[in-house]
């Protein structure tokens, strides 16, 4: 039998790990954890990517859980180093991959917030830091027979 490469998988978003890279809805996206969700409501939820408003959108889902294409083996965050900028601000609309102990990205919230989500942990932290080492060019992908193929350029 044949073998794909690279390597999907469809799940369930709940079936996720957090911090995960995955596509939904043709878009690229990291699940986060809603800490706030209702015991009914799922756990897992997505920080999207929206490139026409250059910026991650928080989206979370009051029904089931959607599926989602998930990458099975190594998902490499490739910064562009040239574009490092040490002390950058936080913008609500940022789509800078900021780095503090881990990286994180700037997600709006659809109550016009914005958060920290963490690629390590998936987790949503608030906007304590005022200045954080960030770089403006970065790409994510996975590993193919050898090579890089990015999903998605910032």
């Amino acid at each position: 039998m044949r073998k794909m490469e690279p390597q999907f998988e469809v799940k369930a978003l709940n079936d996720v790990s957090a911090g995960a890279l995955v596509i939904f809805h043709h878009a690229v996206a990291f699940a986060a954890i809603n800490r706030s969700a209702p015991a009914t409501q799922p756990i897992v939820t997505l920080a999207a990517h929206d490139a026409r408003n250059g910026q991650f959108v928080y989206r979370y889902f009051d029904s089931a859980p959607p599926t989602v294409l998930v990458p099975t083996g190594e998902v490499v965050i490739r910064p562009n180093l040239h574009s490092f900028a040490p002390n950058v601000n936080l913008q609500p609309a940022s789509t800078s991959l900021f780095y503090k102990d881990e990286p994180y990205l700037v997600v709006q919230l659809p109550i016009a917030e914005f958060r920290l989500l963490g690629l390590n942990t998936g987790a949503l932290v608030s906007a304590r830091q005022t200045q954080m080492d960030a770089f403006t060019a970065w790409e994510v992908g996975v590993m193919s027979l050898g090579e890089f193929l990015p999903l998605l350029k910032i």
